[in-house]
């Protein structure tokens, strides 16, 4: 968890907790990008919704995470994101507990 409950992530210290890939056995979260969170172009988004996740998983995850931005093939104009968690149990609890409605 973060510092605010007192407990210091080895991982944080050592800026070993997101990783630049998602390996295959991380549980994975696709989250896709509503259409005001876009902003008007797939170049332009809305960067404090990533700050947003970002700053829930640190606070709330204790794992390493893969974090993967990308274009749905189908979509063209949306973005999503891949989440990867190592702990699989975190991956539910974002699911359940995340407002991916970006307020």
């Amino acid at each position: 968890m973060n510092l605010t409950n007192g407990i210091i992530n080895p991982l944080n210290v050592l800026d070993k907790r997101i990783i630049p890939h998602i390996p295959p056995y991380f549980e994975k979260v696709t989250l896709a990008l509503s259409s005001e969170q876009m902003m008007g172009s797939i170049d332009n988004y809305d960067i404090s919704y990533i700050r947003k996740i970002l700053r829930w998983l640190y606070q709330n995850t204790q794992g390493r995470i893969g974090i993967r931005l990308f274009s749905n093939e189908l979509y063209m104009s949306r973005l999503e994101f891949e989440i990867g968690f190592e702990v699989p149990h975190e991956a539910s609890f974002f699911i359940l507990s995340f407002d991916s409605s970006g307020r």
